[in-house]
């Protein structure tokens, strides 16, 4: 549930969700570890393992659109989509292999 929930924030508006989730979470995080003695415990806080998931999934969610290149269009000739019929027949294209040291992406 909480993975779903940072999803949708995170793609509705993610500079307003990093602005409200990050720095509560954060400061929670570390109110709970700045105690004395949390490492040596065997059972963590469900408030700190709520947070840090959330932490987790809105950073995931977040920085993983970072990491794909998307190309911008999808051609595999270089002759410009605007070319009138006149200069260029785009069917002629159909099946040709692109050049894929000259891909200009």
């Amino acid at each position: 549930m909480a993975s779903d929930m940072c999803r949708v924030a995170a793609r509705t508006n993610a500079t307003a969700t990093l602005k409200k989730f990050v720095p509560h979470c954060c400061s929670v995080i570390e109110h709970l570890t700045s105690v004395e003695g949390v490492g040596e415990e065997e059972e963590v806080d469900d408030q700190l393992l709520w947070n840090l998931q959330i932490l987790s999934e809105l950073l995931e969610h977040m920085l993983w659109p970072l990491t794909k290149i998307y190309p911008m269009e999808w051609r595999s000739v270089l002759v410009d989509f605007g070319t009138p019929p006149t200069e260029h027949l785009f069917i002629r294209d159909w099946r040709k292999p692109g050049d894929l040291f000259n891909l200009n992406i």
